[in-house]
């Protein structure tokens, strides 16, 4: 465990430390939780329980789409952000750190009065002392601990989405943060404060207003100045942000979670809403003159890799303190997170009713897609909705990867993973190159010097569509680390598991990331589905990759996004009428082609009746969908070049 102790910030007059009017909850997050801090204390004895924080900030975002209001880290620049101000990020958790101690309540002494007052360290990384020293062998000083998630933007998230919810976000500018704080929005007591204020306190309020512009200009030329520094002191050292896929962008952040813990896990998908902390005092952490922090004996002890993963520069990595938090199961923004199950609700039984028309539309583009091959498209559209939805022993119920052999090289595959980013919210597309898989790490990997999880391409989150192309691999060998990485591609596909490298061991981590594979001949990789692509008469190779995708209308982009982001998710069932109609119906198949109709056939069978029946937004499988899927199987089975093959 990393031990921390307190640092302590003067203030250099009360109008540092007391919000405007009107700014409260948004602007000045830490004055809201000092007076609920203040109001659950009683008589100089520290509160054993519940101060209400993440009730009182979840209660403020649900009134009035209040989340739309709170800055987000994906949408807005670090630097024109105000520090210690209320901001959400979406992200991905990627590693998770030893849980941190520090001061969460302590005592310091008031020159003014002197008296001594409790004070809180939580939701802080350095002390609000305002002027009053700390008593560090205080009888009220708690140690509290903290833990601490390294989150990074979603990987593999896709354009569309990403501009979908900047729109939104009510904030985008500083102006907005301003605005969204001011008059219009209203002002909100806190349900601590007094109803009635003194002459005295109200004239205070009234000379206290913050200029929200300047005070970020400032505090920015302050980190820029501490950051400046200590660049030139880490030249050459700055840490890797440990982005799971190249050419990711956007911030990584350390979340420091007060409550929720071990709730979340590697991988999970969150929206966090957090205090903002970029203080320059931070960036000293990895200077040759360490700050000395009264009873800390872990931060010289630590190696200098440790120390700069752990407590990056705050300007490259910023500190989180989360106040709420929301876990993500999607990160479609057409389909709101934000809404009431009754609302949710209205949002699926809308897509239900058109489920049929927009299956139609899709079908189109597939098939344009895969150059005519009608066939090829229907498969592909089940990919897109499959998802594991349980396990049965090391069995994951409700994967369907796929091969599609025959792929002309060149164009036609930059086409297809246009049209497949531009239809879901995640997706990565990997070359299986020989010099990529000798290469890539793929699998994430412990780095126990730096005491942090080294990502991998296979750290992804649930749903994001993992695209092979086999066709990028020319001859030659494979080396010890290709070999691994081929296995590790294997084990998702068939398995849906990822076996993390923590070089004594390996830890193995269930995932629920559909494969599509496209290749020239059959797959090296062991899919649940192979088909052959064949080329409609008087069809073309496309000449431009875009071409396509850019011929379809936006709204119907908009239906076919919303029709995959909400059906995937359906909940499926098989009744016991519908069992025994499968059971006779298979019996009865047996018995007409002994050789070909196997166990892997009723498997088969099951799978792609239960996503036919999902594509029409059927939650139960009916006579016309287990004909159409015999129909279906039958004619890919046929199209094999060994009829014997039941993939």
């Amino acid at each position: 465990p990393v031990c921390v102790s307190v640092n302590c910030r003067y203030f250099s007059s009360v109008s540092d430390i007391m919000p405007s009017v009107g700014e409260d909850w948004q602007l000045q997050p830490l004055y809201v939780i000092d007076r609920l801090f203040e109001t659950a204390c009683s008589e100089g004895v520290a509160p054993k329980g519940d101060w209400k924080v993440e009730q009182f900030f979840n209660e403020r975002l649900a009134e009035k789409d209040g989340w739309s209001w709170v800055p987000s880290l994906n949408v807005i620049p670090l630097h024109h952000l105000r520090a210690d101000s209320l901001v959400r990020f979406r992200c991905m958790v990627q590693d998770i750190f030893d849980s941190e101690f520090y001061l969460g309540i302590y005592e310091a002494h008031n020159s003014a009065t002197g008296k001594k007052v409790l004070r809180t360290g939580m939701y802080r990384d350095v002390a609000d002392c305002r002027g009053e020293p700390v008593d560090m062998d205080a009888a009220g000083n708690v140690i509290f601990d903290r833990q601490t998630l390294y989150c990074v933007p979603i990987p593999g998230e896709a354009v569309w989405v990403k501009d979908a919810y900047r729109r939104l976000s009510k904030v985008h500018t500083v102006t907005d943060m301003v605005e969204c704080s001011g008059p219009s929005r209203g002002k909100r007591k806190l349900d601590c404060e007094d109803s009635v204020k003194g002459e005295g306190e109200e004239a205070m309020d009234s000379e206290m207003t913050i200029d929200v512009t300047s005070d970020i200009a400032r505090r920015n030329k302050s980190v820029r100045d501490e950051m400046s520094g200590a660049s030139s002191r880490l030249s050459g050292s700055l840490p890797d942000l440990n982005f799971p896929l190249p050419e990711e962008r956007g911030p990584a952040c350390l979340v420091k979670m007060y409550g929720h813990r071990d709730e979340f896990k590697v991988n999970d998908m969150l929206e966090v809403y957090g205090i903002l902390s970029v203080d320059p005092v931070l960036a000293h952490i990895n200077d040759d003159e360490t700050l000395s922090f009264p009873g800390d004996s872990s931060v010289d002890a630590e190696d200098p890799q440790e120390t700069m993963a752990h407590s990056p520069p705050p300007s490259l990595v910023p500190r989180l303190h989360c106040v709420a938090v929301q876990q993500l199961q999607h990160s479609n923004p057409l389909v709101p997170s934000q809404l009431t199950h009754s609302g949710l609700r209205a949002v699926v039984d809308g897509v239900i009713s058109e489920a049929a028309a927009v299956r139609s539309e899709l079908l189109s583009l597939l098939t344009r897609c895969c150059l005519g091959d009608s066939l090829c498209a229907e498969y592909l559209l089940l990919h897109l909705l499959s998802s594991v939805y349980t396990r049965k022993d090391v069995v994951a119920v409700g994967k369907f990867s796929v091969n599609i052999c025959g792929c002309p090289a060149g164009v036609w595959v930059e086409q297809m993973v246009n049209v497949i980013k531009e239809i879901t919210a995640k997706s990565f597309y990997f070359p299986l190159s020989l010099e990529g898989l000798n290469t890539v790490q793929v699998v994430p990997q412990k780095d126990y010097v730096a005491n942090r999880l080294k990502s991998g391409i296979l750290q992804l989150s649930d749903g994001t569509h993992l695209l092979l192309d086999e066709m990028a691999m020319l001859p030659g060998q494979l080396q010890e680390q290709g070999i691994r990485n081929v296995k590790a591609l294997g084990d998702v596909i068939q398995w849906q598991k990822v076996h993390y490298d923590f070089k004594y061991h390996t830890a193995e981590f269930l995932c629920n990331i559909p494969v599509l594979v496209l290749s020239e001949g059959q797959s090296l990789l062991p899919t649940d589905c192979r088909i052959y692509l064949h080329v409609s008469h008087g069809v073309t190779l496309p000449t431009s990759p875009t071409l396509l995708i850019d011929s379809i209308p936006a709204d119907v982009l908009e239906r076919i996004r919303l029709y995959l982001g909400v059906l995937r998710g359906m909940e499926y069932n098989l009744s016991e009428e519908a069992q025994k109609m499968v059971q006779e119906e298979f019996v009865t198949m047996r018995h007409a082609d002994p050789v070909h109709v196997t166990a892997d056939t009723l498997h088969s069978l099951l799978n792609v009746s239960r996503l036919l029946a999902i594509s029409v937004g059927q939650d139960h499988l009916t006579a016309d969908i287990w004909e159409r899927a015999k129909q279906l199987v039958e004619k890919h089975r046929e199209r094999l070049p060994d009829r014997s093959q039941s993939s």
